[in-house]
């Protein structure tokens, strides 16, 4: 039996950047807002780049990866992950760029987390 959730939880995550953690209670998912909106001056955002916009198929507008902010659930229970969804890949370079700067947030406690998981 599915327990429905609150509309106010569900978000649209299907521009988002998906991270995993393997554990022994499952595998720990890690999910980054991409938006089309500049963050402020007080958020702590990577640029996308127009190239790897393109090797994504993410839409050819100004993109930024939320590094400040975080959904985090369990994979094997998840209501928000779609593993049918199209998917696309960024470079390993800037993949790296951005989980750089994803953990110095979170290691600097600029990172809030959402918790997804039931």
């Amino acid at each position: 039996m599915e327990t429905a959730r609150p509309k106010a939880a569900r978000h649209d995550l299907s521009r988002s950047w998906p991270s995993f953690l393997e554990r022994l209670e499952g595998t720990n998912l890690f999910i980054l807002a991409i938006t089309s909106t500049q963050p402020g001056r007080d958020r702590v955002a990577v640029g996308v780049p127009e190239i790897e916009r393109r090797r994504a198929g993410l839409d050819p507008i100004p993109l930024w990866v939320i590094v400040d902010k975080y959904n985090h659930d369990i994979l094997e229970s998840s209501a928000y992950f779609e593993p049918g969804a199209r998917i696309g890949a960024f470079s390993p370079s800037f993949h790296k760029k951005v989980m750089s700067a994803f953990i110095a947030a979170v290691r600097a406690g600029q990172s809030k987390v959402i918790p997804r998981a039931d």
